[in-house]
């Protein structure tokens, strides 16, 4: 599986991918989606990030892109401050990500959504499409693609900066379980090949078949950190789901 995806490695030599968050705050109003997080993710894991709704997942996901500032707090990468970089300075550097919602250009092509990013290589566009089972729609017009497919789809341009640290925000939402197999298998071969992810799901059965470790978050701060195993079972994280 590595000579296929050498296409997607072109940082591989001496990466450390840290992404770290230090005393982070962004609120909202009187409300504080993130209050004063600290939290860090090390190299070439998939790590799953989950909560309740209003927890500040995706907060934290647009505080990292770039999308948001936060109010106080600092955001590194590789031990580069990032905090107050704009987003396509920090996809440069090798941050990329995905939406909650799917933001693909209904009208255009597959391969056209495929080169919106800037500088985009054709070929590379092509082997993208390829390796998410997309190459025969790529001069279909998007919005004649299942909502799997264009999930797949913002997956595959998710990847198409060759970023190091991939986001993903709900990226099985609504897919048919096998649509959601072939984007966890996608997810744990480019891991074994060098990526990091962090994963924002609602399923927990993904999350836990998926990830090594899982932060959970909880009116925006953290109430737990580690493999799934712990993560069941720990009783903080089941009251905030499920109440007392």
């Amino acid at each position: 599986m590595a000579e296929t995806l050498d296409f997607l490695l072109p940082h591989p030599e001496g990466d450390t991918q840290m992404l770290a968050l230090k005393q982070l705050t962004k609120a909202f109003g009187g409300v504080r989606a993130i209050d004063n997080l600290t939290v860090s993710f090390e190299p070439h894991r998939v790590h799953g990030l989950i909560g309740p709704n209003g927890a500040g997942k995706t907060t934290l996901f647009n505080l990292t892109s770039g999308t948001l500032r936060p109010d106080n707090g600092e955001i590194s990468f590789n031990g580069v401050p990032i905090t107050w970089w704009n987003p396509w300075n920090i996809a440069r550097l090798g941050i990329g990500r995905t939406f909650q919602t799917i933001r693909i250009f209904p009208k255009m092509t597959v391969l056209q959504n495929m080169m919106v990013p800037y500088g985009t290589d054709p070929s590379r566009s092509v082997e993208l499409l390829e390796f998410v089972g997309l190459r025969e729609f790529r001069d279909a017009p998007a919005r004649e693609l299942s909502y799997g497919q264009q999930k797949l789809l913002e997956f595959a341009r998710a990847l198409v900066t060759s970023p190091r640290f991939v986001l993903l925000d709900e990226p099985t939402a609504g897919v048919n379980p096998i649509l959601v197999e072939k984007i966890m298998g996608h997810i744990r071969n480019l891991t074994r090949d060098g990526k990091t992810f962090i994963v924002i799901e609602h399923d927990m059965k993904v999350i836990m078949n998926l990830c090594e470790r899982i932060v959970v978050l909880h009116n925006g701060e953290k109430i737990a950190d580690g493999p799934p195993e712990m993560i069941k079972t720990n009783q903080q994280v089941i009251d905030a789901y499920f109440g007392d």
